[in-house]
């Protein structure tokens, strides 16, 4: 199978029924429910496996040169200044939606809301479990794929970013460009650094923050 036929079959499994349901709409308070996290968990990581064997199995040494490796200290200091990056990219979008008078349009049209804190635990888990099963496909295999296509590198961070965004079009405008920004981000933090573990830590971690946030 062409690498190609590969990617839109990966893609066809694993994210597009997702965007497809954005049409149903979502439950706000999913996270409440310990279920929902235990869920999250039972998707992602087949998902991240199957991805991680398919790139290990079309050419050995494929998995490493992904970033899927023991996690090291130098991964978790990536990780912090990574965090940082995408919030303060975030915040920017934020001050320039202030600025031009979109504060409206880039409101969250979803009330995310989580109250019960004794979840938190399960919480963390289930985000970084979404940071590692997105980071894995839209920026390392993704990106492995497109050098082998003969991609350029700036085609692959833009591409990646537009289907990351897509499948946040559920939350309207504000989804839709945060998103596509901090998707660009990643891909540039991913082809510097070459870890996965970094990236898709500080993916989690956005996550988790913007959560608490605005249940806060």
């Amino acid at each position: 199978m062409s690498p190609g036929k590969e990617f839109l079959l990966l893609f066809s499994v694993l994210f597009l029924p997702g965007l497809v349901s954005q049409t149903v709409g979502v439950d706000a308070r999913a996270f409440d429910s310990a279920i929902y996290h235990l869920q999250i968990l039972a998707v992602s990581l087949p998902q991240i496996a199957l991805v991680i064997a398919l790139a290990q199995l079309r050419r050995p040494g494929s998995a490493a040169a992904l970033g899927w490796r023991k996690l090291r200290s130098t991964d978790v200091g990536s990780a912090a200044l990574d965090y940082v990056a995408i919030v303060s990219c975030v915040a920017v979008i934020g001050g320039v939606a202030s600025l031009i008078g979109a504060t409206d349009a880039f409101g969250t049209p979803v009330a995310w809301s989580f109250s019960r804190y004794e979840l938190i635990p399960l919480l963390i888990v289930s985000t970084l479990a979404i940071g590692y099963r997105e980071e894995v496909f839209y920026r390392a295999y993704l990106f492995d794929r497109a050098a082998e296509l003969g991609l350029e590198p700036t085609a692959t961070i833009v591409g990646g970013a537009l289907l990351f965004a897509i499948g946040h079009l559920y939350q309207g405008v504000a989804g839709f460009v945060v998103a596509l920004v901090v998707g660009v981000v990643l891909g540039l933090l991913y082809i510097r650094q070459r870890s996965l573990h970094a990236i898709a830590i500080a993916h989690g971690a956005y996550n988790l923050t913007v959560l608490l946030l605005i249940s806060g």
